[in-house]
């Protein structure tokens, strides 16, 4: 952190403060950025992945085309934010339903996401180990699958990385002029994907911990600072309160069958996913899907994303051999680096 030794601080205040770039690096990262491009051409396929949800946002954006607005065979759509479908909609309009144009749309916004990786990573572990890195999700089998998924996994992706470098941004010169830039940033990325909602609890509590622009001592929070705490989450309401508002107007009469999930408060809260009318699940039903989730996570970071197949479409998860042991040691990673570094992301 070399940051850190010019300004005797750490998390992203330091990270902000990295040497220029080299001659060397330049060239790489030229290099890197013909690589993504290139290998474009042989990484991206012209037919469509048969995932319902991939389905469902084509048909929302051809709704948005027809006049019908944000709708799903007739019936407002309430489930996910809009972001990816108004994203959709230029794209079906200029060039139809064309599975190769919507797969390189999507895998170029998996070429922006890696970027965003290195640009977050480089200040911290220096330039060609974050290009390795970058370089190493790129070529994730995984990411290629997402990659190649009429999704918003990965344009949601690129726009937490995005929002995670404008904190840094806000951090470095701290005034509510920037919140309100980092605001107005979390309520779109929260438009392409509702977990984008975790960057807000985060970020109040990494500045917390480090002081940050709350106070000069952890989690001490000074009076003057509540001001850019206020204009961070107004600016961030701004986008999203309307929205809400909306699909609180038009929510559907349940229970919903046309879609799996009525809502996502449906789905994580009650016994019939497409129905908000059912019985609530108690504490030990939703703690009963604990380790079947466990086990899937466990699994797809212990294999490093290798597996083609995602858990929606496989029958049967099995732990494979080594693959607990390696999320264990990924997880205690997580750990540290949270514990060392204290920042949102």
């Amino acid at each position: 952190m070399r940051g850190a030794e010019k300004t005797g601080l750490v998390g992203p205040f330091a990270e902000g403060d990295a040497p220029s770039g080299t001659r060397a690096e330049r060239v790489a990262l030229a290099l890197f950025l013909v690589v993504l491009a290139v290998s474009l051409g042989f990484m991206v396929h012209p037919w469509f992945e048969p995932v319902r949800d991939a389905s469902i946002y084509v048909s929302t954006a051809r709704s948005l085309l027809a006049g019908d607005g944000y709708s799903y065979l007739g019936v407002p759509f309430i489930t996910r934010p809009p972001g990816f479908a108004l994203l959709l909609a230029p794209v079906l309009a200029l060039f139809g339903t064309s599975w190769s144009v919507l797969n390189l749309y999507v895998s170029l916004f998996g070429a922006v996401a890696v970027v965003l990786f290195f640009l977050w990573l480089r200040p911290r572990l220096g330039w060609s180990p974050a290009l390795a890195t970058a370089l190493l999700l790129w070529f994730n089998p995984g990411f290629r699958r997402l990659s190649n998924e009429i999704m918003s996994d990965v344009p949601g992706l690129a726009a937490v990385l995005a929002c995670l470098l404008v904190e840094r941004w806000a951090s470095r010169a701290p005034s509510w002029r920037r919140e309100v830039v980092l605001g107005l940033a979390i309520g779109l990325a929260l438009s392409l994907r509702s977990l984008s909602a975790l960057l807000l609890p985060a970020i109040v509590l990494s500045r917390l911990a480090l002081g940050g622009v709350y106070g000069r001592k952890p989690w001490r929070v000074e009076r003057e600072r509540l001001a850019t705490l206020g204009a961070l989450l107004l600016a961030t309401l701004a986008v999203t309160l309307p929205w809400a508002v909306r699909d609180r107007a038009v929510r559907p009469a349940p229970p919903m069958d046309q879609v799996a999930v009525y809502s996502y408060a449906s789905g994580m809260w009650h016994q019939d996913f497409g129905d908000p009318d059912s019985p609530r699940l108690t504490w030990r039903g939703f703690l009963d899907r604990v380790p079947k989730r466990g086990h899937e996570i466990a699994d797809g970071l212990g294999s490093r994303m290798r597996d083609g197949i995602p858990y929606a479409r496989a029958k049967v998860v099995k732990l494979r051999p080594g693959a607990g042991a390696v999320a264990a040691l990924l997880l205690l990673g997580l750990t540290y680096s949270l514990l060392r570094y204290r920042t949102a992301a």
